[in-house]
């Protein structure tokens, strides 16, 4: 399959794959009506079985989404690209720190200021103490710390954590910067900065 058709066949799946993205996040597990599928007694269905069912069908089904846009990525990164030496890595980095570094920190950053803004006016207009704040709040104290201005941009949030290990031998767990969706940005950052490592001519 020659570029131009590859490329059509991209951006015609945008959309939908973008669409499978926010199914994703629709989660019916959550919902009081689910049921767990391998507790369904599948001689007599009840409507909520049948949601269940379906709902798990979709949200799985949804999963490829994400990986679509990790490859289209990596796809486009490495487009007419017929000899990848240092100085094609360079320009390809300085574009991607454009496109992709400076959006990341600076949402971040966005992030940090309204939860900080949310926090103040918890504070002194609402008379909350600090340990009354919700969570989606940040104090100054919060942000005199390396590990935490660190934890904004990498695992403040931890999801899904557990006890297996990665290929690595490490502990396996889901980690999100303090603006969640932007894991994707992050990871894409860190997989354009060894791209040199995937690169195969």
């Amino acid at each position: 399959m020659d570029n131009i058709n590859t490329s059509l066949i991209v951006k015609w799946l945008r959309l939908p794959m973008a669409l499978l993205v926010i199914f994703i996040h629709m989660t019916p597990h959550l919902n009081p009506h689910f049921t767990p599928v391998y507790s369904i007694d599948w001689q007599s269905l009840s409507p909520d079985n049948i949601y269940s069912i379906i709902g798990i069908f979709f949200n799985n089904l949804c999963t490829v989404a994400v990986p679509f846009f990790f490859f289209t990525a990596g796809y486009y990164f490495f487009f007419n690209t017929e000899k990848f030496d240092k100085d094609t890595y360079k320009s390809k980095i300085k574009k991607r720190i454009k496109t992709l570094l400076v959006p990341y920190v600076l949402w971040i950053i966005i992030t940090i200021i309204l939860r900080i803004l949310y926090g103040l006016y918890k504070m002194y207009v609402l008379k909350l103490s600090i340990s009354e704040l919700p969570s989606d709040c940040l104090t100054i104290d919060e942000i005199t710390t390396l590990s935490n201005i660190l934890s904004f941009f990498w695992n403040y949030f931890i999801i899904n954590e557990n006890n297996t290990l990665n290929p690595l031998g490490l502990s396996s767990y889901l980690a999100a910067p303090i603006n969640i969706p932007l894991w994707f940005l992050r990871d894409l950052i860190i997989l354009t900065a060894i791209s040199p490592l995937l690169y195969k001519g």
